[in-house]
Formats: C-alpha cells, structure tokens, sequence
C-alpha cells in the first residue's frame, strides 16, 4: 500500500511517531491482522441462553409465553443461512431461539419484555 492510498483511508490521521511511514503501515497491518485473529479465536463456543419465559393461559386456553413477541423476516447470504440451520439443529434449538440469543448477547443482554426492570 503506499502512502498516498494510506493518506486517503485514513485523511485525519496525523503522524505521532518519530519512526519512518514505511514502518508505520507496517505497524498498522500488523495491529489489524492480530485484533482479526483475536475476534476469530475469542468467539465463545458456548453461550447462555436467554432467561425463560414463563407460560401462562394464552386466549384458547393453552399455554404461550409472558411478554411481547414480534415477528421478521430477513435475507442472507446462502452460507450463512447454511451454517445457521446446521447450528441451530446441532443445538437442539429453533430458529428464533438461537437468533434471540445471539442478538441478546449482541446487545449486552438486555432486560426482556417479559421481566420486570429489577430482575
């Protein structure tokens, strides 16, 4: 990469180290494939499931779930949609189960419609 690619990436970036540029895109390459390698190796291979909700009498009498729930739809790529279902099935889990997990965790677990603010 040379120094004016680099100059444009990054236009408000001004030079702090007394070392020459050459050194500094090395640096930055170097910083950036380690912080990849960390992302990749720290994923968590397990993770906790979201706190369960509790089943009441729904309107016909049989049981649901306390809280709101919403319905989406999205679109992926066929990989990652490949590689969802074959979690989610080695999981034991459904679909929505395993997508409400890794969006919670993503959130920093968020208190849930169906739990009340000091639990």
């Amino acid at each position: 990469m040379d120094t004016t690619e680099t100059k444009k990436k990054r236009p408000n970036v001004k030079r702090i180290a007394p070392f020459p540029e050459s050194w500094e895109q090395r640096v930055v390459e170097i910083v950036r494939v380690e912080v990849q390698s960390l992302l990749e190796t720290q994923r968590p291979q397990t993770m906790e499931l979201p706190p369960p909700r509790e089943k009441v009498k729904g309107p016909k009498g049989l049981p649901v779930g306390r809280g709101e729930r919403v319905k989406i739809g999205v679109t992926l790529d066929k990989a990652i949609a490949d590689r969802f279902e074959a979690e989610y099935k080695r999981l034991g889990l459904s679909a929505s189960t395993l997508i409400e997990t890794i969006l919670w965790h993503w959130f920093n677990r968020p208190i849930l419609s169906f739990q009340k603010p000091d639990e």
